[in-house]
């Protein structure tokens, strides 16, 4: 994660802020033509849980529960690996086999950006990896292609109890998305 951090950081370079610009202007594009609403969210984890690997003779497992100000969404596949890390922090990119006998739904490298319509600061945990994307800070959209590593302490003040401290620990556990859901109506906001 942090040498992704440092190459994505890296390869806006001298250009910075205007490249930054491109891509922040791209990713707002298809954030508002492709993804406005939540219906197109739910649609999208849904079809990236489908496109999930599974343990053999797992019943898989999709979990999207309103938590504490955000989106809990829990999937029981196999996690992540390192190639699924890298193409969820890009565009365009995905780890999907689009081979002609695959049976994915999803392969354009494009559906977790859904996620940045109601989220800026959305958390992934899955096969030792536990990081965050955010869109609030200086980065601005382009944060949602820059990974950074949440380290224990943050992920036990972050989510939603009894989850502070939940962390997937090998091959199997699954995938844990956490979405603190930018302004949520106070009457959707849970104590």
């Amino acid at each position: 994660i942090a040498a992704l951090h440092k190459t994505r950081l890296e390869s806006v370079g001298a250009a910075g802020s205007e490249l930054k610009a491109i891509i922040s202007r791209a990713l707002a594009a298809l954030s508002r033509d492709l993804y406005s609403g939540a219906g197109a969210l739910l649609a999208e984890l849904v079809q990236n849980a489908d496109d999930a690997t599974f343990p053999h003779n797992y019943q898989p497992r999709l979990s999207i529960s309103l938590r504490q100000g955000g989106l809990l969404v829990t999937v029981n596949e196999v996690g992540f690996s390192a190639s699924d890390v890298r193409a969820i922090c890009d565009l365009g990119a995905s780890s999907k086999d689009i081979s002609s006998t695959a049976e994915t739904i999803g392969r354009k490298g494009l559906g977790f950006k859904s996620v940045f319509a109601v989220s800026d600061t959305p958390y992934v945990i899955s096969n030792g990896y536990q990081f965050k994307f955010d869109v609030g800070g200086s980065l601005g959209l382009f944060g949602a292609l820059v990974p950074i590593w949440v380290e224990d302490t943050e992920l036990s003040q972050t989510l939603p109890s009894p989850l502070g401290g939940h962390r997937q620990q090998s091959h199997g556990d699954g995938t844990l998305f956490w979405l603190p859901v930018r302004g949520l109506p106070p009457s959707l906001a849970l104590p």
